[in-house]
Order: C-alpha cells, then sequence, then structure tokens
C-alpha cells in the first residue's frame, strides 16, 4: 500500500499552526506511526504528543529568559582551565564539583586576589 503524501497541509496541520502547536505538527505523523507499531492506545498518543510540546515550551522559556537576563556566558567544568592556577590541584577543583558539601550544610569559598584562577564577576 502507498503511503499517504504528507506534502501539502492539512486541516489539521493548519489548525495545529494556528494554535501554536508547532513541536506537535512537527511530530505527530512519528509519533502516530511508532503508536501503531506498538499497538498504543489513543490516550498514550496525547500524552506523548503533550509532553513533547510542554518540554519544547519550557526549554523555549527557559532559553528566553536567560537572554532577557543578560547573564554572563554559561561556563561549563569542560571550559575551565585546570593549568591556572597551578598552586590548586586539579582533584581539589573537581571535587567541588561535587558538591558534596552540600548536604553537610556546607560553604565552598574562592578567596584571592584577581587574576589567580577564581571566577570573577563580569
Amino acid at each position: 500500500m502507498a503511503r499517504p503524501d504528507h506534502s501539502s497541509p492539512t486541516q489539521l496541520d493548519r489548525d495545529l499552526a494556528d494554535l501554536k502547536l508547532l513541536e506537535i505538527a512537527k511530530c505527530y505523523r512519528e509519533v502516530l506511526d511508532e503508536a501503531a507499531r506498538k499497538g498504543c492506545s489513543m490516550l498514550e498518543v496525547l500524552a506523548t504528543l503533550i509532553g513533547m510540546e510542554q518540554s519544547v515550551r519550557q526549554q523555549r522559556a527557559l532559553e528566553r529568559r536567560l537572554r532577557e537576563a543578560r547573564l554572563p556566558k554559561q561556563k561549563t567544568v569542560a571550559d575551565y582551565d585546570f593549568n591556572f592556577p597551578k598552586r590548586v590541584p586539579k582533584t581539589a577543583i573537581v571535587r567541588l564539583f561535587d558538591c558534596d558539601f552540600i548536604p553537610r550544610h556546607g560553604c565552598a569559598v574562592l578567596i584571592g586576589p584577581t587574576g589567580t584562577g577564581k571566577p570573577q564577576p563580569t
């Protein structure tokens, strides 16, 4: 049996676009195909589609809020230069990222003059 042509927008596609359910519009065919293969219920399909839409909206909202906050560039452990400062061993720095001090109600305080490798506000 030949697959239906999905190149022209259907009424469903237009309605999803009007309602701004863009993630559902993008993915519903694949979700329906997968559900047919697995024998999922209509409720499971609906929950999957709405969950995908919600996740994408939450991610976009977070990205928008971060942009609007004008925070400095996000820094990761991968970006950290472990060669500087030379007096602090890499293991001590990496242990801070484990956050083991939090359950003990401890603190991590980085003290020293500017230019010694501590993060500085920008």
